[in-house]
């Protein structure tokens, strides 16, 4: 299995989180037709983060899967940073 965290790129208060876009990025990692596919998220609407924290870690079963969603997920970042 591989994975890779996906971090915030400045820090304040996670204002929103885009379902449709978790969604999607855990399916280019391969969910849900790879069990070990997937996406964990570490932060809720509310929390602080600092820049460079982690929001979520990527699962997938195969490397380019990964780099796939992993490439997909800053240009459509599922949290809102405020």
């Amino acid at each position: 299995m591989f994975r890779r965290d996906l971090t915030a790129s400045r820090g304040g208060i996670v204002t929103a989180i885009d379902n449709r876009q978790v969604s999607r990025i855990a399916k280019l990692a391969g969910a849900p037709r790879r069990q070990v596919a997937g996406l964990a998220l570490h932060g809720r609407v509310g929390d602080a983060v600092d820049a460079g924290a982690p929001l979520c870690t990527l699962h997938a079963q195969a490397s380019g899967e990964l780099d796939y969603a992993f490439g997909y997920a800053p240009a459509h970042a599922p949290f809102v940073i405020e």
